[in-house]
């Protein structure tokens, strides 16, 4: 099962939302506070949504996941829905897997957005966003600065 978090229910789950940015976007040392506080502003005023995947295991939610959205709006003023991150604290179950996308297609319509975006290097994830019907566009090119 796919949730979206509430501002007022981020504080609890901060610890381990935090620790997978950090890990699934490799941030460089020195960033590693700026981001993060940068990212949990927006989460609290709502300009960034975190999503929890779950399965119910012996009666408990177990967490295996986590996502990461934010709406945008490009330069000529499309707007997409942009998947930042996506980390597994485990192995994700295909039944999850299965209702990611779908559940974050009808967020993303339901926003006013007329597309979804995502980067990943990770060859899972292409392959499943590929399997979701994502198509690769042009190659992002990126200088560390």
């Amino acid at each position: 099962m796919i949730i979206k978090l509430t501002p007022e229910q981020i504080a609890d789950y901060w610890s381990m939302i935090k620790h997978g940015v950090v890990i699934a976007n490799r941030l460089r040392v020195d960033k590693v506070e700026e981001t993060t506080n940068k990212l949990l502003e927006r989460l609290l005023i709502g300009k960034a949504q975190c999503w929890l995947g779950y399965n119910i295991k012996n009666g408990e939610r177990e967490f295996s996941a986590f996502g990461l959205t934010t709406i945008e709006e490009s330069s000529i003023g499309e707007v997409y829905l942009f998947l930042h991150t996506l980390y597994g604290f485990r192995l994700i179950s295909p039944e999850l897997l299965e209702e990611i996308i779908p559940k974050l297609e009808v967020f993303a319509h339901d926003s006013g957005c007329s597309k979804m975006v995502t980067l990943t290097a990770n060859k899972r994830l292409q392959e499943y966003y590929t399997s979701q019907g994502f198509a690769q566009d042009p190659m992002v090119f990126v200088k560390e600065l």
